[in-house]
């Protein structure tokens, strides 16, 4: 498992940060406009003062008759090269849905289906990890997609061919 850099709670997620000035830890709650900080001895006590932050912030919302920030609206904007702009809106006019609802389902499928994060291979432990690059070309034909995949093991470099069902 990763090592984390941050805390998450209700929904919220909080910075770990260090002062080396200080010789202290703290941290704020990210994505929201509001400037909601947090300090702590260790670790745990960070945490702890991260949730007691979010549970205060809450309810000072809720006495102020406030609406909490959200972290997030649920729009941004997505840049890409024009050629996977042009693959993306080739495969939404295809599957006939709109292009944000095709971005959506990729990334709904990272994290559900992590069908990206299984692109990784683990190639020795005492080593390292290697990455498929991007695919180098994609066909859509009726259900079935092959990717070309080029992997770079040093020294070597070889191509695979996948086809996904």
């Amino acid at each position: 498992m990763a090592n984390k850099q941050y805390f998450s709670y209700k929904g919220y997620t909080g910075s770990i940060e260090v002062s080396t000035e200080d010789l202290c830890l703290f941290g704020k709650i990210q994505m929201i406009q509001d400037l909601v900080m947090y300090d702590g001895e260790n670790l745990e006590e960070l945490k702890l003062s991260f949730e007691s932050a979010v549970d205060e912030y809450l309810e000072m919302c809720a006495e102020e008759n406030k609406c909490p920030d959200k972290p997030c609206s649920g729009t941004f904007n997505v840049r890409m090269s024009e050629s996977m702009h042009r693959k993306s809106i080739h495969e939404s006019n295809i599957l006939g849905i709109t292009l944000n609802s095709f971005i959506s389902k990729c990334v709904t499928n990272y994290f559900e289906e992590n069908t990206l994060k299984d692109s990784y291979i683990f190639v020795d432990k005492d080593t390292f990890i290697e990455q498929f690059t991007h695919p180098k070309s994609y066909s859509t034909v009726g259900s079935e997609i092959d990717f070309d995949y080029e992997y770079s093991i040093e020294p070597k470099t070889f191509t695979v061919s996948q086809a996904i069902q």
